[in-house]
């Protein structure tokens, strides 16, 4: 029989430590583990790109799918993109051309205007410009048909719901399942309340904008299983799979460092709003039981972290996070709002260590009872924190269930083998 052939469209980066590409790539790892053969239309490129003009593609990423970028020319692991080489000297000459007429008092009658300088009225950021929930323009609908037409894959995933309408250029006649990869419920979120969770409305679309996106698609897959319930009563009907995050369980090497806390995340207003509460509310309390104790950030939420906060160590990106992991007696989750799974809480178990989060970070994942120390109030955060610090024996149990857990219930197969199977099915 030959290699089934998925076809995945994103927006996102597929690279890097993000909670997101963690998600997906679990997924994909699986996949090809199952004989899938699998290419990615990222319709961004790496910043880097436009530095330089070309880019090798990592070799976890080359191992597992072929990946397109727009206007890159494939050689092996490398990517060529010819504009962004010209590009940079023909924008100089024309600046400079502009420039020349601009001084020589000719821009009136070439109708040239001085470019309006940053910030200025009127001016729009790339954010306005260009909203990282909005549905595939003209650009992205060109180079996702491209794929679509030369691939003719068995199955098309959509990365996030906006990209759903990607679905309407499959190749008509051929059979091709059309997955929406959801994260959460984009019409909804948590927020903590006095120490408990409320829902919320209105977080990055809204209930008739998203079921019009997902109706779209043959198969929703959800991240978790009350997610997967919500989806079902939106569309009545609608084929919908729990595909948890999974992970290997990575039981660290060595004994972690006493005194050491640990906090990984990305830069968004949920992690920074978190880390914000926990050094104000949580840490000073922390410290006085702790004197010695360290909080070690790591990704880019370091950069709206003051060096000056005491007993905090600010690390950014890391090549390598297990030797973060096995560096840490504790790891913090310190979420007052956010929606999904929270996948760094999910990754600090896969590595067997003691967590603490608030009931957000735990929200939706009823395995993880008993493997987490949960507390909505600052106070209460804090007493977990320092109890772990001193208690070696709760922290070793801890870190037992958390590993045994994610063995049974969150291994790539446990995870991901129903959506390998429902796969197959069409693809024969």
């Amino acid at each position: 029989m030959k290699s089934p052939r998925l076809l995945v469209c994103t927006r996102f980066s597929p690279l890097g430590q993000s909670g997101t590409a963690t998600y997906l790539f679990g997924i994909l790892r699986h996949l090809r583990s199952r004989g899938f053969r699998i290419t990615i239309c990222w319709s961004e490129q790496p910043a880097i790109v436009w530095r330089r003009g070309w880019w090798v593609v990592p070799r976890e990423i080359a191992q597992t799918a072929t990946l397109l970028l727009p206007g890159g020319i494939c050689l092996g692991r490398l990517r060529l993109f010819p504009r962004a080489l010209v590009g940079p000297w023909k924008k100089r000459l024309r600046a400079a051309l502009k420039r020349a007429l601009l001084a020589l008092g000719l821009g009136p009658v070439l109708g040239l205007r001085e470019p309006p300088s940053p910030g200025a009225p009127g001016t729009a950021s790339l954010a306005e410009l260009y909203p990282w929930n909005r549905p595939p323009d003209p650009y992205e609908e060109a180079f996702f048909g491209r794929a679509l037409a030369r691939l003719r894959p068995d199955a098309v995933l959509a990365n996030y719901c906006w990209l759903d309408p990607v679905f309407r250029q499959a190749p008509p006649g051929a059979p091709c399942l059309k997955i929406s990869l959801t994260y959460d419920l984009c019409h909804l979120y948590s927020t903590l309340v006095d120490g408990r969770i409320v829902q919320v409305e209105g977080q990055t679309l809204d209930r008739e904008t998203e079921t019009a996106y997902l109706r779209e698609a043959d198969l929703i897959v959800a991240i978790r299983e009350d997610d997967a319930a919500a989806f079902r009563r939106l569309l009545p009907g609608k084929e919908v799979l729990t595909v948890h995050p999974s992970f290997p369980a990575a039981p660290c090497r060595r004994a972690p460092l006493p005194h050491r806390v640990l906090f990984v995340a990305a830069d968004n207003e949920p992690n920074r709003e978190g880390i914000a509460w926990f050094l104000r509310e949580a840490w000073p309390q922390v410290r006085a039981a702790h004197p010695a104790a360290e909080l070690h950030v790591c990704g880019t939420i370091g950069q709206r972290i003051s060096p000056r906060e005491p007993g905090v160590l600010v690390r950014g990106f890391v090549d390598s996070l297990q030797d973060v992991y096995e560096e840490a007696a504790v790891v913090i989750v310190p979420l007052l709002r956010g929606s999904g799974v929270k996948i760094k809480l999910m990754e600090a178990l896969a590595h067997g260590k003691a967590c603490v989060s608030t009931p957000i970070g735990v929200e939706g994942v009823p395995a993880l009872d008993g493997c987490v120390c949960v507390a909505g109030r600052a106070g209460e955060f804090a007493a977990h924190v320092a109890r772990l610090l001193s208690g070696a024996e709760a922290r070793r149990a801890l870190e037992e269930r958390a590993l045994a857990t994610v063995a049974t219930r969150f291994s790539p197969e446990a995870c991901c083998g129903p959506l390998a199977a429902r796969m197959l099915q069409t693809a024969r």
